[in-house]
Formats: structure tokens, sequence, C-alpha cells
């Protein structure tokens, strides 16, 4: 949404508060007697899923609101730099690996009913290497059932043993067609790795949704040969890596393709 802000000192105290992995108020004691503790109880995230969905929508709601006020004649609660120059004509959510997983329920959820303030419409979605995973291997995945078991641990971590490997919000391509329709952005951007175990569910995700009833105006597939999961990130320092170079190009022109 426009320029970026002179971001705030980050500044903090080191080392971070610790927090309990079952148990929100917790006080620190022995590692062992933790163990000890803990060795029948199951392990929970302290705030599972949906808790990751909800604050990015509260954020995203935030900065929305924010564009949409002008300077000093909000509540108090948002950012001048966006009430100045932030526009929500160009909305974009992005995000890579789980990010994207969040930016991908943001859109559904913004088209589905929830509705952004002010009536805002998110213009385009980009998903980097976006984290779903499905009760079914799909290939790049393997078939090794072991693989389909850490998945399933995983998720169950992070969503508090609540929902399984096909729950919308993990798995999009669990939803019927009409549901796409809800997505609610006019335009898409997915890009994949040929490395990357998630790599046909982002290709089946474009498939989907090529296929649906999305009324979106452009899905785009963007593919990299020889590299793995968000390998860009590694990559993108000093003098950056060609292959990184380009997919960034990508999202940059994705994103600026109306300017």
């Amino acid at each position: 949404m426009g320029q970026r802000p002179p971001g705030p000192s980050r500044r903090a105290a080191w080392p971070p508060p610790i927090r309990g992995i079952n148990d929100e108020s917790f006080t620190p004691f022995p590692v062992e007697r933790r163990r000890e503790e803990n060795r029948d109880t199951p392990v929970r995230a302290c705030h599972p899923v949906p808790a990751a969905y909800e604050d990015a929508w509260a954020a995203l709601c935030w900065a929305v609101s924010s564009c949409c006020t002008a300077a000093g004649s909000g509540p108090g609660t948002e950012e001048p730099w966006l009430s100045i120059h932030g526009d929500v004509a160009r909305l974009f959510v992005a995000g890579d690996s789980a990010g994207a997983n969040i930016a991908h329920n943001m859109a559904l959820r913004s088209g589905g009913g929830g509705g952004l303030p002010g009536g805002a419409r998110i213009e385009g979605m980009v998903l980097l290497h976006p984290y779903f995973r499905g009760e079914e291997l799909v290939p790049s995945e393997g078939t090794d059932p072991t693989f389909l078991e850490k998945a399933e641990r995983s998720w169950g971590f992070l969503s508090g043993g609540r929902y399984g490997l096909d729950h919308p919000s993990i798995n999009p391509l669990a939803m019927p067609p009409e549901e796409w329709a809800k997505l609610g952005c006019r335009r898409a951007l997915v890009t994949v790795a040929e490395r990357d175990t998630l790599r046909d569910r982002g290709r089946r995700y474009v498939e989907a949704l090529r296929g649906s009833g999305w009324d979106g105006e452009e899905v785009v597939l963007y593919e990299t040969e020889g590299e793995g999961h968000v390998y860009f990130i590694d990559k993108s320092g000093g003098g950056g890596d060609e292959k990184a170079k380009k997919e960034m190009a990508t999202v940059v022109s994705f994103i600026r393709q109306h300017d």
C-alpha cells in the first residue's frame, strides 16, 4: 500500500520472555522437572489455530481502517502514515510458506462475509511456496506414509488437535468449487519450486482456482527449477542469486502491473 513508513526502533529486551508450551501462565522451572511433569501431557501450542488467522485479520483491518481515515480524524488507533499515504485501491496480501497460507485465508475471509473496513477489496494476493497439506499425498510429497504422519503431527500441534489435514484452512483443495468464489481478490500470483514437497499443492491450487467460480481476472503460476522451499530467503542477500532476483522481480511486476 504505497511506500514503506520509517520503521520504529526494534531494540528490545534480550533474552525474550519464556512462554510455556502447554500453559500461557508459565512459571519457569528446571528443564528436567518440566519434562517429568509434561511426560504424559499432549504438547499443545499456546495460541493454536485459528489464533494466527484472527491476529492477521485484526492487523489487516487496522491497516485498511488507517488508510480510510483522514489523519487526525479517527479514534486515535489508526496509523498516521497510512492515513496520509495508504491507498486501499492498491491493497495486496502476500507471504511465503505459512505466511502464504495466512494470506490465502485472509483473502478468503475478506470475500466470504468478513468484509474489510470501508468496503475495501484486495487487489492482489501473492502466495510464495504456500504451505498447504492434505490427507492424501500428492506426487511432490512422495509415497512414504511417514511423511503424512509428520504432516498430521505438525498440523495437530499448530491447531491444538482441533482440525484434520483436510480442513479448508490447511487444504483449500478440499473446498467445493463454489467456495472459491469467496476469494476476495481480483488477481493472484502463486510461486512454487521444483524440489519443494509443497510444489504440487501450489500447482493444484492454481488449477482449482482457474476451474472454480472465482470471479477474479488473473491467476499466475510461477515455477523455479532446481530449487527447494523458500530458497530465495537464503539466496537474496549480498549480490543475490539470479533465480531469487528473477522471482522477486516477478512479484514486483505483478504488484505494479497497472501503475
